[in-house]
């Protein structure tokens, strides 16, 4: 179940030393310049979210959304984008030296992780802690059931790829 957070409230809670931000809604949050060294947002919903100059080093954006999102110069080195949506998002200048993707990443298509100094992690399972019948087009696989990849899956799946009923469907 997804928790809707204020950039403020979530600056003040990380500030006060909680880390876990599992799945929480910051769609177009203003969370320019903060630090967020650590942080779990697995599975939250950044779409459009303001990150530029952000230090997340180290956090956890598995499964997160964030199309759109604004990551200029942010700092994302040796942080989990494993299956996390970066479509649209502006990398300019980001430092993503060491950050682990995997197949299911997305990323735009000019967009080239091996470049920027990323990381493709081992795993081809995804843990979500929702049942495979209630993926939305495109879903986010947020942590309980094991979703095994197919093998002729590549690290960059196709636009048109989603999860449907626990299978890797593409058209």
């Amino acid at each position: 179940m997804s928790q809707l957070l204020t950039a403020e409230l979530l600056q003040s809670q990380y500030a006060d030393g909680r880390r876990n931000f599992q799945h929480v809604e910051l769609i177009g949050a203003l969370l320019s310049s903060v630090e967020l060294q650590g942080i779990d947002l697995s599975g939250a919903n950044l779409v459009g979210a303001d990150l530029r100059g952000a230090n997340l080093e180290g956090a956890s954006l598995a499964g997160a959304n964030l199309f759109g999102a604004m990551l200029h110069a942010a700092r994302l080195g040796a942080s989990l984008l494993e299956g996390a949506n970066l479509q649209r998002a502006q990398l300019e200048r980001a430092d993503l030296k060491y950050a682990t993707y995997n197949q299911f990443t997305r990323f735009s298509d000019n967009f080239d992780p091996a470049a920027a100094g990323m990381q493709q992690g081992g795993s081809t399972e995804v843990e979500t802690d929702v049942p495979a019948s209630q993926w939305m087009y495109r879903g986010r696989r947020p942590a309980s059931t094991v979703v095994s990849a197919p093998s002729s899956t590549t690290a960059k799946p196709a636009a048109s790829a989603w999860m449907y009923r626990g299978r890797l469907v593409t058209s």
